[in-house]
């Protein structure tokens, strides 16, 4: 800074504003380096051109938003305090260099042991949004089975519990996955008129909610297919085997998968854990039918009065059985584990 606003640029322009920005710039490129080849170099490819620039850029964007953050708490620290200017700067250097560490450790440079194996890579927005729901939705993970040894691939299956299963899952998982999503939910307009025909059946009121409740699902709806989802569709014999075949290509590409296979709710059953489909667990037979390999349904089981994310002893696939004898078997005994996981006192069938 003191070179550039110095010797090379001369006027207010240059002095307060290209300046600070250069080395603002030069600092961050500076830890990055830093970062990547020293501080986590355990966790990084140097190999890989394109995973490095994404790398450098969420590691620019992170920096830049956590010094905004650092300068509105600077702020905020004095008029509360009333300390030096000194002191409230300390304060919220402190405050913000963990912040950014945190971001790198456990988002920008995170430690692919974290995950089972698998290919997902979330935007860094997404990213952050996540880590700070969780921050302030904790809930505990336990693990009666801790992974498959050799680094391969599972279904977990999960419980939906209307919306709380999946927004759960969501921030609490330890995997990767790839989660398959009804494509009503991924579709703006499908999710409006879906919204609108279950409220009410008043032209009136129907003419009203369209423009608000359009407004408002679009942001859902893009943040549902950050996530890069397979479409599924309830009774729909070709969408199923299509989303078979992509469940396929992820598990053999090394990603898991995450879906919830329960029946509609009712009144009665609305926080039960309710019958499974089967159809999902066609993709046993699928994948062996591809790969020669067994793949692994893993039961979990969200429990919310415990706070609790069950992930439950694995069903592997049994090619001896016919399909629709296996698929049955599959559902049902998955079912059984997580009721035994529900009930809490039942020993793991």
């Amino acid at each position: 800074l003191w070179l550039f606003s110095t010797y090379i640029f001369h006027t207010y322009f240059g002095c307060y504003v290209v300046s600070p920005f250069i080395s603002f710039e030069s600092a961050v490129a500076v830890n990055f380096v830093l970062s990547y080849y020293f501080t986590w170099r355990d966790r990084t490819c140097s190999n890989k051109m394109k995973q490095t620039l994404r790398q450098y850029v969420e590691y620019n964007t992170s920096c830049s938003l956590v010094f905004v953050i650092r300068i509105g708490l600077i702020l905020f620290v004095e008029k509360l305090s009333g300390l030096a200017a000194v002191w409230c700067n300390l304060i919220a250097l402190s405050a913000t260099g963990l912040a950014n560490y945190l971001i790198s450790d456990k988002l920008i440079f995170r430690s692919a042991k974290q995950d089972v194996k698998g290919t997902s890579t979330k935007p860094l927005f997404l990213k952050s949004v996540i880590a700070i729901c969780r921050f302030f939705c904790r809930y505990k993970v336990e693990r009666l089975w801790q992974g498959p040894s050799n680094g391969k691939a599972s279904v977990y299956v999960c419980n939906h519990r209307g919306l709380s299963g999946p927004v759960l899952a969501t921030l609490h998982m330890p995997v990767s996955y790839r989660p398959w999503i009804h494509d009503v939910m991924l579709d703006s307009k499908k999710l409006t008129q879906s919204i609108i025909s279950d409220t009410s059946k008043c032209m009136h009121i129907e003419y009203i909610l369209k423009g608000t409740v359009g407004i408002a699902v679009k942001p859902i709806c893009a943040l549902l297919n950050a996530f890069n989802p397979i479409p599924t569709m309830r009774k729909a014999c070709h969408e199923t085997t299509q989303a078979i075949a992509q469940s396929v290509e992820t598990l053999a590409s090394g990603e898991n998968i995450l879906l919830f296979p329960e029946k509609p709710r009712t009144r009665k059953s609305r926080h039960q854990l309710r019958d499974f489909y089967t159809g999902f667990a066609a993709i046993g037979e699928a994948y062996h039918r591809k790969t020669g390999e067994i793949v692994d349904f893993v039961p979990v089981y969200i429990d919310v009065k415990s706070r609790t994310l069950n992930i439950g002893n694995p069903v592997s696939y049994n090619p001896t059985n016919d399909s629709l004898t296996e698929k049955r078997r599959i559902a049902t005994t998955l079912h059984s584990r997580m009721k035994a996981m529900a009930d809490k006192g039942c020993p793991l069938p």
